[in-house]
């Protein structure tokens, strides 16, 4: 055997190809398309620091473990963990247990919304699904097309035209195996015409566990649509996560992107909106709160395509122990796309000397008469307002506490869910406990 095959990479994509060969066989396009989706993903092998997009990611320990596909589950945890959610107001709840759809422990709506497991798709009709994989995201990723590979489940959700949902609509992923469990779940989120509607996904766990969780999420607008899409992971420490999103955004619809990056011991998020018809609006908020030694990464890009469209971006980093946070966004203004209005901002918080933060906004224009900006900022606690509440009071980690919670708030307090706001706000207070690492 080579030297380059006994590599620590080569083996986790050989370690990947044996679970792929182990998987649920599929036949027809369904079965090419993920054939063909994985020797994408072994031709470009996991990422490298040599790459520009991945230069501050270092995945050599993910790389180093064996995850497994199929693990027992803890049913008795979940009902624990759906228990705090049980009268926070969701329209529905849809549940996962280590990456499958879980009917039973789920309630759906009865109208207004059709929400079909992926699983059962496979099952009954393989080519429909095959359409709607292939076209959901681009695959240029290695890790998305990891996921189209191995994807075993997942949902299609669809709010019908006209539909005004008033409460979110709550998916929940739970980790509850206590071995190298690895999950690849795929979400597609249709809102049609003039329909509105607010989803949240949320990854929890209830085992610490070396789990993997590689999930790719499509969000396709239609004409006069809008959505809140809210992203908060929560994993194990001990976990990876990884995730793709796209969003397509139609004539005069509007979305709205929240992610909360706070668990996992590497998560990574790739995020890219394409604004493809005029009057196309994206806000984009997030907050990566990274302890311990935590490596968060995010990577936006917003494409303004066509004349006459807005994004504004607000993306927070706070790091405190040896925690790394990391945050690229691109914005791209296409030719002839004239009257674009595109704000970008990215703010940050260092709490330790011995963090770190990257912070790398970017602007491509190619058109004239548009209104861009961007700017970046890496601080610390401003000692004047450090020295303000302890003579007030307050002791030193309590008055610290006080002026995060300020700095992350400005994003958490755009959540439009109360029970999430709370929820959120709860556990940014809880890094401040003396049982968490600094």
């Amino acid at each position: 055997m080579s030297e380059t095959a006994t590599t620590p990479v080569s083996l986790a994509v050989t370690r990947m190809r044996d679970a792929f060969e182990a998987q649920s066989a599929f036949g027809g396009t369904l079965g090419k398309l993920k054939r063909a989706a994985f020797e994408r993903f072994a031709a470009q092998g996991f990422p490298q620091l040599r790459q520009e997009e991945w230069r501050y990611l270092n995945l050599t320990r993910f790389e180093a473990r064996t995850f497994v596909s199929h693990a027992s589950s803890d049913l008795d945890a979940v009902r624990t963990v759906l228990g705090k959610f049980s009268n926070a107001g969701a329209h529905c709840q849809a549940v996962f247990v280590d990456g499958r759809f879980d009917a039973a422990l789920s309630h759906l709506p009865k109208s207004g919304v059709r929400i079909t497991s992926l699983a059962a798709l496979m099952s009954s009709s393989p080519d429909s699904v095959a359409d709607l994989l292939s076209s959901s995201l681009a695959q240029a990723d290695p890790f998305a097309a990891l996921n189209l590979a191995l994807t075993q489940d997942g949902l299609l959700i669809e709010v019908t035209a006209g539909t005004q949902l008033k409460e979110p609509l709550h998916l929940i992923f739970i980790a509850t195996a206590s071995t190298a469990l690895m999950s690849h779940p795929r979400v597609v989120i249709r809102v049609e015409k003039h329909a509105s509607a607010a989803v949240v996904e949320h990854y929890l766990y209830t085992s610490e566990s070396e789990s993997l969780t590689n999930v790719v999420t499509s969000l396709q607008l239609a004409p006069g649509s809008s959505l809140e899409h809210c992203r908060v992971q929560e994993e194990s420490l001990d976990a990876v996560h990884v995730a793709s999103m796209h969003a397509d955004v139609g004539r005069d619809a509007r979305l709205m992107s929240h992610n909360f990056a706070l668990g996992s011991t590497i998560a990574r998020l790739g995020l890219t909106v394409q604004l493809s018809a005029p009057g196309a609006e994206a806000v984009l908020n997030g907050l990566q709160f990274a302890y311990g030694t935590q490596q968060l990464d995010t990577h936006t890009q917003v494409d303004h395509v066509v004349p006459n469209t807005r994004s504004s971006e607000d993306y927070r980093g706070i790091a405190e122990g040896r925690g790394r946070v990391v945050f690229n966004g691109k914005v791209f203004v296409h030719a002839h796309a004239v009257k674009t209005d595109a704000q970008q901002s990215s703010r940050n918080l260092l709490l330790s000397p011995t963090a770190e933060i990257d912070t790398k906004p970017e602007l491509e224009i190619y058109a004239d008469d548009v209104k861009c900006a961007h700017g970046a900022t890496v601080g610390q606690l401003d000692q004047t307002a450090l020295f303000y509440l302890r003579s007030r009071g307050l002791g030193y980690e309590e008055a610290r506490a006080v002026l995060t919670l300020a700095f992350a708030d400005a994003v958490v307090s755009r959540v439009s869910w109360p029970a999430l706001r709370n929820h959120l706000s709860d556990a940014v207070h809880r890094r401040f406990k003396p049982e968490n690492p600094a």
